[in-house]
């Protein structure tokens, strides 16, 4: 961060993101994320959680039917407990029926001292 002057202070550090990430799933495996406290993704999208995931991105869920008609935000903000690692992918081996190998810790969001936890799916 920039400290220069022009620099407006945040009135709570656990309050600022870098960025943010909305994982896009059917409700089952938001299901599965929440209870794991784990996002995952296919091998090939390893990329995603590689390059644009730091410990200071925001991870929100949506989650979508079958038929992708009907959607739904959570409201629970997450944080990646750490960095991606490419050396070891995959966290949990029974995740996600094995579909979803590229994976990262995440652990929810502390907003002005208190967890940001809507009604849990």
């Amino acid at each position: 961060r920039d400290s220069g002057s022009d620099a407006r202070p945040s009135s709570s550090p656990s309050m600022s993101f870098d960025g943010g990430f909305v994982f896009v799933a059917m409700e089952s495996t938001v299901e599965e994320c929440v209870r794991r406290n784990i996002i995952g993704m296919p091998r090939d999208g390893a990329f995603i959680l590689d390059r644009h995931i730091d410990t200071n991105t925001a991870v929100f869920f949506c989650t979508v039917d079958k038929r992708n008609q009907r959607h739904a935000m959570l409201l629970d903000v997450y944080k990646p407990k750490q960095l991606f690692s490419a050396h070891r992918p995959t966290l949990e081996r029974d995740a996600f029926q094995g579909e979803y190998p590229a994976q990262l810790w995440i652990t929810p969001r502390m907003l002005s001292g208190a967890p940001v936890l809507g009604p849990q799916v």
